[in-house]
Order: structure tokens, then sequence, then C-alpha cells
């Protein structure tokens, strides 16, 4: 009925629904298809509002699947809609949940101090996360908890409640801490670029990456050729290669 009368807003609040229901459901795949509609019908909206949250549920399907690094660019992009519309509430969720991920990556300082910035925000909104977040939320503290030493948490996590919003940015570029620094070749790929390869490497496909990213598997294909052609090589192994060596990629 939202087609027939024109309302995009209407029917992707209504994929967006349906996503949720396949979800319960058991039913992933047509979950992703959903969340993946809704994102396009609010994309066309101008919608960052509705974009962020789907882009935090397609997070969450594939940090369900185990597939971590989608779920991270998922959740990351849900981060920056959100801080693009100044919105706490929305920005609490995906907060926790790169927490959630960047503890199993090893990081649990970093970690605590995105739970930090997560309490923040949800105290700006004034807003109760959802049962499921809360749960994933209190499970996290208590694993950092048994990680940190009681003193590194605490200040691990005040510096992250402390930040500002406009400074939410500045943790997670923490997040490529780890991250060697780039030859002077490397240096001119463009953040998409990087995360691109950062992909490939972790044995994406170019469909995989344009459903994590939200973008057209053209435009992956369009960002893959910038990358040979700037690097200098020919094929998917090579990238990979050069990734690891530059310590774009996990290799555990």
């Amino acid at each position: 009925l939202g087609q027939i009368a024109g309302d995009l807003w209407s029917v992707g609040f209504s994929l967006y629904g349906l996503g949720h229901l396949a979800e319960l459901d058991g039913n992933r795949v047509r979950a992703q298809q959903f969340f993946d509609e809704a994102y396009r019908f609010c994309e066309q909206l101008g919608s960052r509002w509705g974009m962020s949250f789907a882009q935090f549920r397609r997070g969450l399907l594939a940090l369900r699947a185990g597939a971590t690094d989608l779920a991270r660019l998922a959740f990351t992009d849900s981060v920056r809609l959100s801080l693009a519309i100044d919105d706490p509430r929305s920005l609490s969720l995906p907060l926790v949940t790169l927490a959630v991920i960047e503890f199993r990556d090893g990081q649990p300082e970093l970690a605590a101090r995105l739970l930090g910035a997560a309490e923040s925000q949800r105290q700006a909104a004034d807003y109760r996360m959802p049962p499921y977040a809360q749960a994933l939320h209190d499970q996290t503290v208590a694993q950092i908890k048994e990680h940190l030493d009681p003193g590194v948490f605490t200040a691990a996590w005040a510096v992250g409640h402390a930040t500002p919003r406009e400074g939410i940015e500045s943790l997670l570029a923490d997040q490529d801490g780890a991250v060697a620094q780039f030859s002077e070749t490397g240096s001119r790929l463009s953040a998409r670029e990087r995360q691109v390869i950062r992909l490939i490497a972790n044995g994406l496909t170019n469909r995989q990456i344009a459903q994590g990213l939200g973008i057209t598997d053209k435009t992956v294909n369009a960002h893959v050729e910038r990358i040979y052609r700037k690097l200098g090589i020919r094929s998917r192994a090579q990238a990979a290669a050069w990734a690891v060596h530059h310590s774009l990629a996990h290799t555990t």
C-alpha cells in the first residue's frame, strides 16, 4: 500500500519491521533481504536515521553469523550516520556492539572506552536499551573486568564517558590503532579503499563487501580496480599479501 501511495517512509518502516519478524522466525537470509531493502528505501528518502537503524540490524545479523568484519563496518557506519543527525539514542546501540567486537578482537581497553561512550549517549537520550542490548552490555562489561585491572577499566570507561559527541569519531579511529603506518604508496588509498582491501584480505567476496558497506557490486568493483592501479598489483592474492604486510588484515 505504501508503494502504491508513493509513501517511501511507510515502505521502509514496514520492511524494517518485516526484517525483525524474519529474524525472530530464524530466517536470517530473509531478514537480511528486508533490512537491505529498508536501507535502500531510507537512502532514497535521505533518512539517515532510518539508514542508521537498518545498518545496525545488518550488523547484528553479521555478528550473530560470525562475520566480524562485516559487522564492524555496519556498526561503524551506523555510528557515523547517527552522529550526522546528532541522535544519541541511535548512537548508543552500535557503540555497545562495537565494544563487543573489540573485546573479542583482543582490545579490552578500547572496548571499555566504547562502552563508556555508549552509556554517556544513553543517558543523554534518557533511553532504556532493549533487553538483548542490555544483556550484551552487561556480559561484555563483566568479561572486560576479568581481563583488566580495576583501575585500568575504570579509567578507560571514564575516558569514553567523558568523550563529547563530536569526539566519538576519534574512538572509531582507535579501532585502527594497531595498524602500521602506510607506505608512501599505501597512503594514497582512500579510507573506503582501505576498508575494501582489508575485507579482501580477510577472504570476503565483492558481493559480501558490497552488502556489508551498503553499496552496489559495481561500486566495489570500481574500488578494487583503483586499488590494483594504485598499488601496481593484479590479483586478490597480491592485495591480501599487501594488506597483511601493512597490518591491515587479521592473520589469526
